[in-house]
């Protein structure tokens, strides 16, 4: 009797470990931007948006013109999506006029297990030019 307890009791440790395990592998092991690409007003939309989608404060901030981070956009937002839903981004639009200019996109979001839902968005977002590099030309109001 004592033996079955003892296993059991190992069988929960083993468990607990092996879930702490999975939730620490998949914070540091799933797939994340190392910065944004500053190389066209369509290529930092792109990192932008995907940003906002899994919820990564520090790149959305990263995307922004700099001279625009204010104090409260330190605070995360909340939100996000699991890992397994599936996003798609197209360019529909660029107009630039010299360092301006805005990009629309159409983006996709299809939600799995357990929703089974798809959204939609339609956005089109400022862009600027600031020393070589393209930025989201606006403050974000999230709190």
């Amino acid at each position: 009797m004592m033996t079955r307890f003892l296993s059991k009791r190992r069988a929960i440790v083993i468990g607990a470990v092996l879930t702490v395990i999975l939730g620490t592998s998949y914070i540091f092991l799933r797939d994340k931007e190392d910065g944004p690409n500053y190389e066209s007003p369509g290529s930092i939309v792109e990192s932008y948006a995907k940003a906002r989608l899994y919820v990564e404060t520090e790149l959305v901030i990263a995307c922004i013109v700099p001279e625009k981070r204010s104090e409260p956009m330190l605070k995360p937002f909340y939100g996000g999506v699991y890992k397994d839903s599936q996003y798609s981004i197209e360019i529909l639009n660029v107009e630039l006029d010299g360092n301006k200019g805005n990009v629309t996109y159409h983006a996709t979001l299809e939600l799995g297990e357990p929703y089974n839902e798809a959204e939609e968005l339609n956005e089109t977002v400022p862009v600027a030019k600031v020393d070589g590099k393209w930025y989201i030309d606006r403050e974000e109001d999230w709190l």
